[in-house]
């Protein structure tokens, strides 16, 4: 079974876009270079972690998904894009399964967002991202 997590960008409870320079830049070291049919990106990282990144073509782009995400270091790096382009963070759960950055970040989502997630879980790293996903927060 897989498992994915999604990473967006809202304004005013619509998608709001930000440069794919951002992903580059915050994931550029950990990327395989080599892009599946399919676009995607294979992460890896020192301690092990990892997962498929995907991510939209052009310049500017309003979403990336992981899919089967892994380890601490992926989850700083998503933090840390979080944090840089003002998204929020979600998976697949029953509610709440959304991780906000700032404290105002899920204001900007729309009402039937955040029926979906949940009211956000306020994280300051990636270890608390996991915490939220695992429900320990």
């Amino acid at each position: 079974m897989s498992f994915e997590v999604y990473l967006q960008r809202f304004e005013n409870g619509n998608t709001a876009s930000f440069a794919r320079s951002h992903v580059e830049e915050v994931f550029g070291p950990r990327m395989t270079r080599a892009v599946n049919e399919a676009g995607m990106i294979e992460l890896t990282y020192p301690e092990g972690g990892g997962g498929t990144l995907h991510v939209g073509i052009g310049p500017q782009i309003s979403n990336i998904t992981i899919f089967r995400p892994g380890g601490a270091e992926l989850f700083d790096d998503l933090f840390v894009l979080m944090t840089r382009v003002g998204a929020v963070l979600y998976w697949p759960d029953e509610p709440p399964c959304l991780a906000i950055a700032t404290k105002d970040a899920d204001a900007n989502l729309s009402a039937d967002m955040l029926a979906a997630l949940g009211a956000g879980i306020l994280v300051h790293s990636g270890r608390d991202i996991i915490a939220a996903i695992k429900r320990m927060i």
